[in-house]
């Protein structure tokens, strides 16, 4: 099948990917953030996992969980999110004319998100760290124990969800900062992928995600 592949930086620092896949009926756009546990301390181990728990509990327009996934769901889609060693990514998939909205409220998902309800949310952390645990507390993600012993002592050995205390120790301040530090232009990949209207949608993803800061050389990102 025919398709097409375009790479760039954009002025604010942003890098958008496009893949056009024309012979299909949906299209897809994803948002990549460079946040991830390998970028974490160990004080910090786990922090990128919650954040990403927090920017799905609404947004300025849509200031909690259930009416943000209602709006997803209006418009035939639903929201993905999963944290990695070195990547946070969030993504949305839709009919190909539901795209401009889709990407207008993906923008807001990531830009404007109000990180309420931090107790529930952290309930919700905790459950999932305990799922990948045995009866002893013991650690049982395979991914993890390996990359424990491919790298031992260092970040990339690191769990992707942390350890138990310190999602029980995160603040809010803590999500605000790694918020702040990790979600820049620079640190960022807008991917379009599938069926879409480029001389619509690519104007679009410029204008809605450069709402994304620049990074300030305090807040810079080592790898």
């Amino acid at each position: 099948m025919a398709y097409s592949y375009a790479r760039r930086i954009l002025d604010t620092g942003l890098t958008l990917v496009e893949v056009c896949q024309p012979h299909l009926h949906r299209g897809s756009i994803a948002v990549y953030f460079k946040a991830g546990s390998m970028y974490e301390t160990a004080k910090e181990n786990g922090l990128s996992h919650f954040l990403e728990h927090m920017v799905f509990r609404g947004t300025v327009h849509h200031p909690n969980a259930y009416d943000l996934n209602l709006a997803v769901e209006k418009l035939g889609g639903n929201l993905f999110a999963a944290t990695g060693p070195d990547s946070t990514e969030f993504q949305i998939t839709l009919p190909r004319e539901c795209l401009v909205s889709g990407t207008q409220l993906l923008a807001e998902v990531v830009t404007k998100p109000i990180f309420r309800d931090m107790e529930i949310e952290r309930r919700i952390v905790v459950e999932e760290i305990r799922e990948e645990l045995d009866e002893n507390d013991r650690p049982i993600d395979v991914d993890y124990l390996s990359r424990g012993r491919l790298w031992p002592g260092h970040a990339l050995g690191h769990s992707v969800a942390g350890p138990l205390q310190n999602a029980l120790s995160f603040t809010e301040e803590d999500i605000r900062r790694h918020f702040a530090k990790h979600y820049a232009a620079e640190n960022t990949v807008v991917c379009l992928s599938g069926s879409y209207d480029r001389e619509i949608l690519v104007p679009l993803v410029e204008r809605e995600f450069s709402r994304i800061p620049r990074q300030t050389s305090e807040l810079a990102v080592s790898c």
